[in-house]
C-alpha cells in the first residue's frame, strides 16, 4: 500500500522529496486564455507565499521531456 501523500502512480516508487524553486518550473500545459482561470492561478500562487514547492524528481530523457512539454521544452545540452 502507498503512503497517503503519494498522488501519482508515476512517483509512488520514489521516496525522496526535493524542495524545487518555483521560479525554475516550466508549464507543460497548453496555454489557457480564460482570464478567470489565469487570475485564479495567480492568486493561488501568491497565497502560497513560498519560494519552493515539494516535488519528487522523475529521471527522464530529452525525448520524454519533448513528449510532455512540446514547444515549451527548454534548450538543453
Amino acid at each position: 500500500m502507498t503512503e497517503p501523500d503519494d498522488r501519482s502512480i508515476h512517483t509512488q516508487h520514489i521516496s525522496t522529496v526535493h524542495n524545487v524553486p518555483m521560479r525554475v518550473l516550466i508549464r507543460p500545459i497548453p496555454s489557457e486564455l480564460d482570464p478567470g482561470k489565469v487570475q485564479s492561478l495567480v492568486e493561488t500562487l501568491q497565497a502560497l507565499q513560498r519560494e519552493t514547492i515539494p516535488a519528487k524528481i522523475i529521471p527522464s530523457t530529452l525525448s520524454d521531456l519533448r513528449t510532455y512539454l512540446g514547444s515549451s521544452t527548454p534548450h538543453l545540452r
